[in-house]
This record gives C-alpha cells, structure tokens and sequence, in this order.
C-alpha cells in the first residue's frame, strides 16, 4: 500500500520579511499552517534586511518549524520590471514541476502569466484587477486556464470576479485567519467597566481610516479611546486619548486583553474597501470584545449587525457614537456579542484557510 504523495507549492510573494505589515503576517502564517498539514511549501520572497531581525520575527510567528524561505533579487521592487520576467524564465522548469504555484500579487500573476505557468492566484483587492486594463489580462490567463484557480479572500472579491466572468467552480474563498492560541489567555469583559469603556483600534492610524470617529467618541468623553500602531496623521492631545507606537505582531493580544470595545470603521472609500479581508477583524473576535465595524460588504460577511456585533455607516459619526453608546446602556449585551463573536472566530484560524487552500489544490492536480 502506497501513501499518497505529498503536495508541494512554490508560493511567489513580494513580501519584504522585514517590513511591519499584514501581508508579511498573512503569508508566513498560511504557509506555516499548510506545512502542519503535510503540505511543503517553498516560499520565494525578495530579499530582506537584517537577517538577525527577520530570523527572530519569524521565530515569534511560527515558533514550531521555520518555513522554507529562499530570496530572490529578482523578486526585489528597484528590479521587478525586468526581473520579474527573468525570476519566470530562470525557474521555468522547477516551477513547471511544482505541484502548484502560488501568487498573491498582481504584478507576479501578470508575469508567470506571460511565461505561461501556470498557478493559482489569491486575489486580495478585486476592484484594483477589474479596473486596471493592466491587470484585466489576468482574466484573459484565467480563462485559457494559465491561472487555474482564484483564491479570493472575500465573498465580496468573489462576487466581482464572477460579474467580470468567473466562474464560481473555479474559485475557493480564502478570509484571512488568525491564531486562535496566542488569544486564548485573555482575561475576560469586566461588564462594570461599560460605564466609560476602553475603545481599542490596532493598526495604521489616519484619517481614512476613521481617526475622525475616535475623535468625536472623545470629544464627547463617552470613552477613552486607545490608538496602537503608526500615525499617518496627526492625533491632537486629548485626555481621553491614548496614542502607543506600532507594536509587534505577537504582542496583539497584549493591547486587546485592555480593551471593553473594539472598533474597525474601514471608510468605503478607501480602494481596497470593497474586498477586504483585515486580519484585525479576526483577532478582535477571537479577543472576546465586542466589535463596531463599518457596513461595508466584506465585513458584512462576517459580521452579522446584532449577533456577533455592530455595523454601522463607515462615514456617519453620530452612528458611531450611537453604537458605543447602545453597547454601553447594555453591557450584557456587549458580552452577548463578543461571546458568538469568539465562537464564530474558530472558523477562521490559519489552520482552517491551510485546509481549505491545500484541498483545491489537490482537485486541480
């Protein structure tokens, strides 16, 4: 009795090891995930800065197995013109031998498209794509079958691929995950504090993305409202604001454990709005708070207004307020929320998008 072949992915990414951002997160935790389920993959990425730095970040993100990572120069953004066509023709052979190659860039899609590989693309802003005649060529690839498959990370991604001529057999639905254990400590809502609650945001902090919002929430002292991550724009001195320096990503839960509120207010004009799948989302679900998000389709997914949270019009302040000040009239309902909430983010680990990526793959062998 034979066991059946391992699968083997090469997965092409233009993610700088070094740089503090989600995409770096997204992939090394996927790739991880698919490794724990027998999967090996060999992720190629441009080269880093700090070795020393890198190796210790990817020490606190996937501290059980190190990935195989190889870097390119060719993948490096002051190259990637002409060196994204040469990183195609150089690897032909190995990436034709491959069981599956797999991209989250436009830019690499577009190119092992023209060098005619084919591979799987996961698609993570649908509108840029569609509106690019750039990028449209993708779809041209899709349909002759040199992109085999598309991973969109929303439903809402999906349903613009489909309107632009997908076809939903083709395509497998990957959100965003999180790692359930690193927030499994986190000590639980104390209801007594709803009387002037902590309202957390953890990531770049700027206008669109509603700085406005929490500006008006402490104006008008209905909570202290707690900023963690890189000003892009200027917060003004507020007693009841508290601005901390970006943090790395294994001391998350550290900052969610001292929130009673989260909020996410994505504006929708924002030009990845329309299919976004944040990672931020995740993780306050799985902190056990309470969420007020924007109303926006892809977080209209996964947040259901009044079960496992609260939705309101991105750009409407006074909904906002109205929002935290509902949750703070009722704290028991504020714990109802955060309650489904943390059980309907066991669906969403790194390990439940690994199994839902590798078993596509396996059917388009």
């Amino acid at each position: 009795m034979t066991s059946e072949k391992p699968l083997s992915i090469v997965y092409v990414s233009n993610s700088r090891l070094h740089r503090n951002r989600a995409n770096v997160i997204q992939t090394i935790k996927t790739v991880a995930a698919l490794e724990k389920l027998g999967v090996h993959v060999e992720l190629v990425v441009p080269p880093w800065k700090s070795p020393t730095a890198v190796a210790e970040r990817l020490k606190q993100l996937v501290p059980q197995k190190m990935p195989d990572i190889r870097a390119s120069l060719l993948l490096h953004s002051n190259v990637r013109s002409w060196g994204l066509p040469f990183f195609c023709r150089w690897n032909k052979h190995r990436l034709l031998n491959a069981d599956a190659v797999f991209a989250r860039s436009p830019e690499i899609s577009l190119a092992l498209g023209k060098a005619k590989i084919p591979h799987c693309f996961e698609v993570h802003e649908a509108s840029g794509v569609l509106k690019s005649s750039r990028y449209r060529q993708l779809l041209d690839f899709y349909h002759q079958g040199i992109i085999d498959r598309f991973f969109p990370i929303s439903q809402a991604a999906a349903d613009l691929l489909v309107a632009a001529g997908a076809t939903p057999e083709r395509m497998t639905i990957c959100p965003c995950g999180v790692d359930l254990s690193a927030f499994q400590n986190i000590v639980p809502l104390v209801l007594e504090k709803f009387t002037l609650p902590t309202i957390l945001y953890v990531g770049r902090i700027s206008e669109s993305r509603g700085l406005g919002i929490f500006r008006t929430l402490a104006e008008r002292k209905l909570a202290r409202v707690l900023l963690v991550g890189e000003q892009e724009d200027l917060v003004d001195e507020d007693p009841y604001i508290q601005v901390h320096p970006f943090v790395q990503h294994h001391e998350v839960p550290y900052w969610y454990a001292k929130a009673d509120i989260v909020l996410l207010p994505y504006q929708d004009h924002l030009n990845h709005a329309c299919s976004i799948s944040p990672l931020k989302l995740f993780e306050a679900m799985a902190s056990g708070r309470p969420i007020i998000a924007s109303d926006i389709p892809s977080i209209r997914e996964i947040i259901r207004h009044g079960e496992n949270g609260l939705l309101v019009s991105s750009g409407d302040r006074d909904a906002w307020v109205s929002a935290v000040e509902s949750l703070k009239r009722s704290p028991e309902f504020a714990a109802k929320l955060a309650q489904r909430a943390l059980e309907d983010s066991k669906k969403y680990s790194w390990e439940e998008r690994a199994k839902r990526i590798a078993s596509a793959l396996k059917k388009s062998e």
